[in-house]
């Protein structure tokens, strides 16, 4: 009996199904924000890349729709997918702060330390794209 009761409590705790107009909101969110890691991600993880004049206007650039595309973000569309969970306002709020200091600092010609925080500013993205079913099977094209 007190088995099916916690059951039940926990069916009750989940987080209800999102709206169809959440669901593609958030999913073009997620998609938009993971085309600019992909644009990022041959930079970030060559110094020398990184730092090749050719190179700025194009990382600056990505840099910068990255940090907008992320404070878009709507923590409560998200709450829908992964339920009423800290790790996201704490993942993304994080996320913000890093991208967004990793674009003024390139700006300013800080370039490793540019790279190194926008680096560790997508640990951020794996983080929440790990505890959920629909996260951890996104498609990581980073080809």
């Amino acid at each position: 009996m007190r088995m099916l009761f916690l059951v039940l409590v926990l069916a009750a705790c989940r987080a209800p199904a999102p709206k169809p107009e959440e669901k593609a909101n958030w999913s073009g969110q997620m998609q938009g924000m993971a085309a600019d890691v992909k644009k990022l991600v041959p930079y970030l993880y060559d110094r020398q890349a990184f730092a090749d004049p050719k190179n700025r206007e194009k990382i600056s650039q990505t840099l910068k729709e990255f940090s907008q595309a992320a404070h878009k973000v709507n923590p409560e569309s998200g709450r829908n997918f992964i339920g009423d969970e800290l790790l996201l306002e704490y993942s993304l709020a994080n996320l913000r702060d890093e991208i967004g200091r990793a674009a003024q600092s390139f700006a300013a010609g800080q370039l490793d330390y540019s790279r190194s925080v926008a680096k560790t500013s997508l640990s951020n993205c794996f983080r929440c794209h790990s505890v959920t079913n629909a996260g951890s099977s996104a498609a990581w094209d980073l080809d």
